[in-house]
């Protein structure tokens, strides 16, 4: 599929509005059964002979989609039926002919739809006496209704048939593809394109032999049941000109990079925001650890790292470090009024105790630990050789 038929899918697929026209399945062709039809022949002939009489007005009105859900045509208008056709369904893995109609829908109808307040649809099949002649006709689609209880229940929801539908779509959509790149007969434009899709339409829909009222005809490709179809999809006039239609799809095209290039920019900006929310938590919690003893200050680079590469393994180890202390910051001596008497006798006694626990903890030896530690912190080394160097001064 390429990028414009999905970008038509997605259009089809949003929320129904006023004014809008989509594909509402009538009923899928084959032999079914009910409690209230226990045998129900919906043959590819009956749809043959509604659409042929669809296109002939033998009705006298435009078929109504009413809002009753029980088939009251008195009751105020969903929709109106504005064509009548046979296409492709696809339903997991199974593919089918269905007969499906394209809905205009009123204000009420896409309320309807939108706040689900009817999901399904249901066809009324019946005879009419043309007021002229007398004649009555058999097999008129006299109007579709709204309700969340068909008679054939394999039938898709009305908001998403589009998404079931397979032939028409994308035949139209490839049409105005092939158009968009051509310009005259001579070089294969328009003219030529729609030649060459015209079996492969027909095929798509009836094998060689059938009725011809599912043929795409002779028409030129503006006038041609499917490009009817994508004009109503893109809520212009039926007879809309070719240069109509592809400017619309430009336009939902454009409007779609565009909507994508937000999107992209947002979650660009999200992302930078969640890391500097995060990077902040993660500086409270290393001060936290620190002040606690359970982290010593020359570590503090490798957990920031730690918490940039392996934020869920830094949670762990963060939690897993509060049960272990490394660094005792109780008071020990009697101590002198320096910043490091408050808590340890003189740097010797700092330096063992804090060696100590690095080796506990680290799995170490004394001397290992002890060089560490000195390392590390650059001021209890330095206080640790004044006290050598003058044991009476650092006590």
């Amino acid at each position: 599929m390429n990028g414009i038929q999905e970008l038509y899918r997605l259009r089809l697929a949003e929320a129904i509005k006023a004014g809008d026209t989509s594909p509402m399945m009538v009923f899928p062709i084959g032999e079914w059964h009910s409690a209230k039809y226990p045998d129900l022949p919906l043959t590819e002939d009956l749809a043959n002979e509604l659409i042929a009489n669809f296109e002939a007005g033998v009705l006298g009105t435009e078929p109504v989609v009413d809002s009753s859900g029980r088939h009251d045509t008195s009751t105020p208008a969903a929709g109106w039926v504005k064509r009548v056709y046979l296409a492709s369904y696809e339903e997991g893995d199974v593919t089918g002919l269905a007969l499906w109609a394209d809905v205009r829908w009123t204000a009420l109808g896409a309320t309807l739809l939108t706040d689900e307040q009817y999901k399904y649809g249901s066809v009324e099949i019946g005879s009419v006496v043309l007021n002229d002649s007398g004649e009555t006709i058999d097999n008129v689609l006299r109007s579709l209704t709204l309700t969340n209880t068909p008679v054939l229940r394999l039938m898709p929801g009305v908001q998403n048939a589009a998404e079931k539908q397979r032939d028409v779509v994308t035949l139209s959509l490839s049409e105005i593809t092939a158009y968009s790149s051509t310009t005259t007969e001579d070089d294969g434009g328009p003219a030529a394109a729609h030649d060459s899709s015209h079996d492969s339409s027909h095929d798509a829909k009836v094998s060689e032999g059938d009725s011809a009222a599912l043929a795409e005809g002779e028409a030129e490709p503006k006038g041609s049941d499917q490009m009817k179809t994508v004009a109503l999809r893109l809520n212009l006039a039926e007879d809309a000109a070719e240069a109509t239609i592809l400017a619309e799809v430009t336009k939902l095209s454009e409007h779609d990079a565009a909507e994508t290039k937000r999107a992209d920019a947002a979650e660009v900006k999200l992302g930078e925001v969640e890391k500097t929310a995060r990077d902040a938590a993660v500086e409270v919690i290393l001060s936290d650890l620190i002040a606690g003893g359970h982290v010593s200050p020359g570590q503090k680079d490798t957990w920031l790292k730690l918490a940039d590469a392996a934020p869920e393994q830094f949670d762990a180890m963060a939690e897993t470090a509060k049960q272990h202390k490394i660094i005792d910051l109780s008071e020990h001596g009697t101590g002198g009024a320096g910043e490091s008497d408050l808590q340890y006798g003189d740097a010797s006694i700092e330096l063992a105790e804090k060696a100590k626990a690095r080796a506990a903890a680290d799995g170490l030896t004394y001397t290992a630990a002890e060089k560490i530690v000195l390392a590390e912190q650059s001021d209890l080394a330095e206080r640790y050789s004044e006290f050598r160097m003058n044991p009476r001064k650092g006590a």
